[in-house]
């Protein structure tokens, strides 16, 4: 049986539901293309996760040890030494939660942040990411543990 090719999460922006009939997810990649994949969200980050070693509750666990990060709304470190974190914008489980890779979407000039929305140009025209500023912020906060925690004791060795 093949295998579906593995989504590369270094270069996504968002993955988001699919308002599709034979689609389950909508996801924006950093070149602002958009992709259609028949997978739930969910089951892309974990499938993401297990390239790497670890389920997507053994990720959070993680994150939540490194970081002390207790928060509702824990991100998800996919891929370590490409700092390929996913935020989820509510509960995790919901089928309409909507991932947002923290480094890509924070670090693109194009993209408008204001108090309660990401607005996104796509090649399909603006998407409109709904992300109240307090989560931004934490978004903002939790890549500078990971950097911090994570990855800067490492680099001293």
């Amino acid at each position: 049986m093949k295998s579906k090719p593995q989504l590369d999460l270094s270069e996504v922006m968002v993955i988001m539901p699919a308002c599709h009939p034979l689609f389950a997810s909508k996801i924006i990649k950093t070149d602002k293309s958009i992709v259609y994949d028949t997978r739930m969200q969910l089951t892309i980050i974990d499938e993401a996760c297990m390239c790497f070693g670890s389920d997507l509750k053994g990720r959070m666990q993680a994150i939540s040890a490194l970081t002390g990060n207790t928060q509702y709304l824990k991100p998800v470190l996919v891929r370590e030494w490409q700092l390929t974190v996913m935020q989820p914008c509510m509960n995790y489980k919901s089928p309409k939660c909507i991932w947002v890779n923290i480094r890509n979407i924070t670090k693109d000039p194009d993209i408008i942040c204001t108090k309660k929305a990401y607005h996104i140009q796509t090649n399909e025209g603006e998407l409109v990411i709904p992300l109240k500023q307090s989560v931004q912020s934490k978004m903002k906060a939790t890549m500078y543990d990971i950097i911090e925690n994570l990855l800067y004791p490492r680099l001293l060795y």
